[in-house]
C-alpha cells in the first residue's frame, strides 16, 4: 500500500501474531473426542484454554490484557471441519469464527492489538514472502533470457 511519494506501508506478517495451529493441536488432541486443556506460547507467556465439544466444535477461552492494564475475558466457539484423506484418516480444519468470513483454515491468528483468533485474511496479515521486493538478480536474469529467446526466435539475426 502506498502512502505518498516513495513511502510504502507494509502489512503485518503472520510471524508477529500468535498462531493456533490445527496440526500442532492435533498432535495432542483428537477432535473426535471430548477433552479439555490449554495451549501456551512460551516466548510471549500467552495462554488459552480450550474444550473440544464433539461433534466438530472447539471452545476457546482466555483473557486479553491491553497496554493500559484493562483486561477482557473472551469465551467463544470455533467450528471444526475435516476432509477425508485419500489413503484414510482425516485432515482437520478450523472455520474462522468471524461470522462474516467463515473461511476454512489450518491456522487461526491473533494479531497485535486484536482480541480474537481469526483467519489470516480477517486479521489482515500477509506472509513475509508477499512483501519481498523484486530481486534485482532475478530481474536481470529474466531480461537476459528474454533477449536470448527473442534472438533465437529471429534465427540469430537482428
Amino acid at each position: 500500500m502506498s502512502v505518498g511519494r516513495g513511502v510504502t506501508c507494509k502489512k503485518l506478517t503472520v510471524d508477529c501474531a500468535l498462531q493456533f495451529d490445527m496440526d500442532r493441536f492435533r498432535r495432542d488432541v483428537n477432535p473426535d473426542c471430548a477433552s479439555t486443556g490449554y495451549t501456551e506460547w512460551k516466548d510471549s507467556g500467552a495462554k488459552i484454554g480450550w474444550d473440544v465439544n464433539p461433534p466438530c466444535r472447539l471452545r476457546l477461552y482466555y483473557t486479553v490484557t491491553k497496554r493500559d492494564g484493562q483486561q477482557t475475558n473472551h469465551d467463544y466457539l470455533v467450528d471444526l471441519d475435516y476432509t477425508r484423506l485419500y489413503f484414510g484418516g482425516k485432515r482437520w480444519w478450523f472455520f474462522c469464527p468471524n461470522q462474516d468470513c467463515r473461511r476454512r483454515c489450518r491456522i487461526l491468528y491473533m494479531a497485535p492489538g486484536s482480541d480474537y483468533f481469526l483467519c489470516r485474511v480477517c486479521q489482515n496479515l500477509t506472509y513475509r514472502s508477499q512483501q519481498a521486493g523484486p530481486d534485482p538478480f532475478k530481474k536481470l536474469l529474466r531480461k537476459y533470457y528474454a533477449e536470448a529467446l527473442s534472438k533465437m526466435l529471429r534465427g540469430g539475426r537482428r
